[in-house]
């Protein structure tokens, strides 16, 4: 059975992705094109590059927690974001090298935001490395990023679960929500979100939400996955195996609408 995936933003629950691919791949259903946003981007270049979900798997759980923590290149003062963002950036670089998309096996597609502008953009041609940066520089967190003569930041401000990009006809179309909105009940839990930080994530949440609620409804005979955590643990990307393995977990679910 042949799909167009759309892998959406959702920082480390996008994790999500490589448990959806790896039960894709155990059930015989392949890939024909790819559109991803933040996180999304990343799997999804990364997968339309060649990599199996095993290998993508192997990748996340070597990374530990203080690998990320080296990855934290904080500005003191704090200017147009509290991160740097070069270390993330050479990350990326590692990953992609000086591939671009011509280079892809799966077509693919990336989505960004023009912050210069409002408007969402899609690429399909360029370094890889650069448009991925584009699409993962969450406002406040890295600052924009400088491509082809204008800023980009997280395409999640535009189009978190890009499924209305793919342009297949023949293909079953399947998109991979890991929006991670919570819903706060008990006075430990509402404490918890008292932070700067989690304010600003769950206020990003809610407005990719409501994204993703209203462009879902101008679609008939899609197929939404979407994985169900405990927690918004937005930035635990040492907790691989975890969100790995709620993807998988969802995709089961839903194998019969595909296969």
């Amino acid at each position: 059975m042949d799909v167009s995936l759309a892998l959406g933003s959702g920082a480390a629950r996008g994790l999500a992705h490589i448990g959806v691919l790896k039960v894709f791949e155990e059930n015989g259903i392949t890939v024909r094109e790819i559109a991803g946003t933040s996180i999304g981007s990343i799997i999804g270049g990364l997968y339309s590059q060649g990599y199996s979900a095993v290998e993508m798997e192997k990748i996340a759980l070597e990374n530990s927690i203080f690998d990320y923590i080296r990855m934290a290149d904080f500005q003191v003062p704090p200017s147009s974001a509290m991160l740097k963002g070069k270390k993330v950036q050479s990350y990326i670089e590692t990953l992609f090298g000086d591939k671009t998309f011509a280079d892809t096996k799966i077509p693919f597609k990336a989505v960004a935001t023009n912050i210069l502008n409002g408007k969402e953009t899609v690429f399909n041609s360029g370094k890889l490395s650069d448009v991925i940066m584009c699409s993962i520089s969450i406002p406040g967190i890295f600052p924009p990023f400088e491509y082809q003569g204008t800023y980009f930041v997280d395409g999640a401000l535009t189009n978190p679960v890009p499924i209305d990009i793919l342009e297949l006809k023949n293909t079953i179309k399947v998109g991979v929500d890991v929006t991670p909105k919570h819903i706060y009940h008990d006075k430990e839990d509402i404490k918890s979100l008292m932070k700067t930080s989690n304010i600003l994530m769950q206020s990003f949440a809610i407005m990719e939400d409501n994204i993703v609620e209203r462009k879902m409804g101008n679609f008939d005979n899609i197929v939404i996955i979407k994985p169900v955590f405990d927690k918004p643990i937005l930035y635990h990307f040492h907790k691989a195996k975890y969100f790995i393995s709620k993807g998988e977990e969802a995709t089961r679910k839903i194998l019969d609408y595909i296969v």
